[in-house]
């Protein structure tokens, strides 16, 4: 990711509760990120993860 001046990465771990055997991912994000595209970025990898 290029970086820009004032803007960091956050490192999220993120994961589905209540499974069995825990689903989770580690996801870095840039701290400039909407709500919104949070939401999903967050989403996204889980879903796939679900439909295995």
């Amino acid at each position: 990711m290029d970086e820009e001046p004032g803007v960091g990465i956050y490192r999220l771990h993120v994961w589905l509760r209540q499974i069995s055997p825990m689903i989770w991912r580690r996801l870095l994000v840039r701290s400039d990120i909407t709500i919104t595209d949070l939401h999903h970025t967050c989403r996204s990898p889980l879903v796939g993860a679900m439909s295995i």
